[in-house]
């Protein structure tokens, strides 16, 4: 039987689409292409691909699942792969500080149903011994169960691997990552979008952070005491060794004062923006969500006392050579956007 062009849709389910579908579009693509004596069109003008991806709904369900299905990661996995999730489980406190159960039942279901074996995993702040814990009161744990993802906390019980000394020198003493970001076939990062009474801000960067052992962070000169001269470099050194496959950061809710947990000293403000940001490159997508945040935080919050890509942290990444964009070559695209205009202009500011 010969398929029509138009049965493409009928022919490739969801599934096969999201997971590795490539080759079957190809060989569809094969079968129906016309003889090479048809009049050829005109070579369509390649386009430049947007390196960062909003999404926005009216539910949170819908704009993760508008997100996902943007994601690229997902079009590579196979069956058999294993796939890291690196939430955001600073503290047990719920969604925006913490990432959203609801992330992980929809994209760890996505991956569950490619075949992959799914690892969520993070470890609180270098002083919280109860990660597990944590993991549990803000709802990541039971959403990972309920896709039959297991559970890690990044503690002395999982392997460990150290980073040369020259890759982190803004660290003192020896600093460790686990294994799985190096035997996991992907790393996703899963941050949140909230301001940081240190950092001005903590979203695809600064997550990182939660990979490094806690003794380590611990050491005086590390995180222990937070210098302001060091820490951005320190953030550097780890996202250049440790790089994600992909930064999916939920501003679906914000929080816009106060970050990144109601211990921070200020009064915590959350809103609803809708909006989910998606991209391969954690500069990228950082700049995309201090242009949110500067949209939307009050002129007494940090991060809106920078240019985007004036910002300290942006511009240690910038220095150390991670990602590929800058305020010249970042582009977003997204549909339905609130005020997208405005976000795109302070993105490449």
């Amino acid at each position: 039987m010969t398929t029509k062009p138009g049965d493409l849709g009928s022919k490739l389910n969801r599934r096969q689409l999201l997971c590795g579908g490539a080759a079957a579009i190809t060989s569809i693509a094969l079968s129906t292409r016309t003889s090479s004596s048809a009049p050829r069109s005109p070579r369509p003008q390649r386009v430049p691909k947007a390196n960062v991806t909003l999404s926005h709904a009216g539910t949170h369900a819908a704009a993760i699942g508008l997100a996902l299905d943007a994601l690229p990661a997902l079009s590579k996995v196979r069956r058999g792969d294993t796939i890291l999730l690196k939430v955001n489980a600073n503290s047990g406190d719920p969604f925006p500080y913490s990432t959203s159960p609801t992330m992980i039942r929809l994209l760890g279901g996505r991956l569950r149903d490619c075949g992959a074996q799914v690892i969520v995993g993070d470890r609180s702040f270098w002083g919280d011994p109860n990660t597990f814990g944590n993991l549990e009161r803000n709802g990541i744990a039971a959403a990972a169960r309920n896709v039959s993802a297991k559970v890690v906390s990044f503690d002395d019980d999982i392997d460990w691997i150290r980073i040369p000394e020259a890759l982190v020198p803004h660290w003192r003493g020896r600093v460790r990552v686990p294994r799985y970001v190096r035997s996991c076939d992907q790393v996703i990062n899963l941050p949140c979008v909230k301001t940081h009474f240190i950092t001005s801000y903590t979203m695809a960067l600064k997550n990182v952070l939660g990979l490094v052992h806690p003794e380590d962070r611990a050491r005086r000169g590390n995180l222990r005491s937070h210098d302001a001269k060091r820490i951005y470099h320190q953030i550097a050194d780890i996202n250049k060794y440790v790089a994600s496959d992909f930064h999916i950061i939920d501003g679906f809710r914000a929080l816009i004062t106060g970050g990144p947990t109601p211990q921070s000293g200020a009064t915590s403000t959350i809103v609803s923006p809708g909006i989910i940001i998606g991209s391969k490159d954690p500069l990228a997508a950082d700049a995309a969500g201090i242009a949110l945040l500067r949209t939307l935080s009050p002129s007494t919050e940090r991060v809106t006392s920078f240019q985007t890509w004036e910002n300290p942290m942006l511009k240690a990444a910038m220095a150390a050579g991670i990602g590929k964009v800058g305020p010249k070559t970042l582009s977003i695209s997204g549909s339905s956007i609130p005020n997208l205009a405005r976000i795109k202009e302070l993105a490449s500011s």
